[in-house]
């Protein structure tokens, strides 16, 4: 669909992508664990908790701690399909684009001069 659309319009043209956020529209608002227990053994029980979400790189922040040893805190980011990558396919068909917020989980993802 990119290709295609970058090879009909005008060497000016813009593509428009009405976007939401579903990384945060739906994995937080229905079934996210924000505490998880992600392994349990004889002499361990690690623990996630939700710490924070990035909306511009989509990305979930989650701590991970070792209970039953001694406390250690490794935070990182899990990355699943949303804005930036859609925003990212774009960009290989056109010279630029831009993210616009319109709401609160909703974007407009511009892409300006295709590339053809």
């Amino acid at each position: 669909m990119y290709a295609s659309i970058s090879r009909i319009l005008s060497k000016r043209g813009l593509f428009v992508i009405d976007e939401a956020d579903r990384r945060k529209t739906s994995f937080l608002t229905t079934g996210y664990k924000w505490a998880l227990a992600e392994s349990v053994g004889e002499n361990n029980v690690g623990l996630s908790l939700h710490i924070g979400y990035d909306s511009i790189k989509g990305a979930f922040k989650r701590v991970f701690l070792n209970i039953k040893e001694k406390p250690r805190f490794i935070t990182y980011e899990i990355f699943l399909w949303g804005l930036a990558e859609i925003a990212t396919l774009t960009w290989i068909f056109f010279k630029s684009i831009d993210l616009i917020n319109l709401e609160e989980s909703r974007y407009f993802i511009l892409g300006y001069r295709p590339k053809k």
